[in-house]
């Protein structure tokens, strides 16, 4: 026995189109924005970093220079004066921690140490972010 589907409701008329919405868009930026750029940073967001255990950038923006001073420490300079940002950094391998801080007295840098949860420092790969 089949059986008639009638008149969709209305709130499936709203739902078809937002869902057509949201496709096009999507169909839009895939074809529009170039591959791996970010047309512009998040509200806040003045530079981000992840950096390879040998000091070199894997990816950036806002970032001028890397800087690999010592085993286990590194400076990372953006573009930027960041005395009034935060400064947040990550590790990228299970079993570190990092700390991070801008230094100076017009801080354009920020200092990153890594260590081993299990105690030392060695290189091990992160990444830093600042929002002002």
């Amino acid at each position: 026995m089949l059986r008639s589907l009638g008149k969709p409701s209305p709130a499936m008329v709203v739902a078809c189109i937002a869902l057509a919405s949201a496709l096009s868009g999507v169909g839009y930026a895939q074809v529009a924005v170039p591959q791996n750029t970010v047309a512009q940073l998040p509200a806040g967001l003045v530079g981000w970093a992840a950096v390879k255990a040998d000091g070199s950038l894997a990816g950036s923006q806002g970032v001028v220079a890397t800087f690999h001073t010592s085993p286990a420490s590194y400076r990372i300079q953006f573009g930027v004066n960041l005395r009034r940002c935060a400064v947040f950094a990550t590790p990228n391998q299970g079993g570190t921690a990092v700390t991070a801080y801008a230094y100076g007295p017009a801080p354009r840098q920020v200092l990153v140490t890594v260590t081993s949860t299990a105690g030392g420092g060695y290189d091990a790969p992160f990444s830093v972010a600042a929002y002002c």
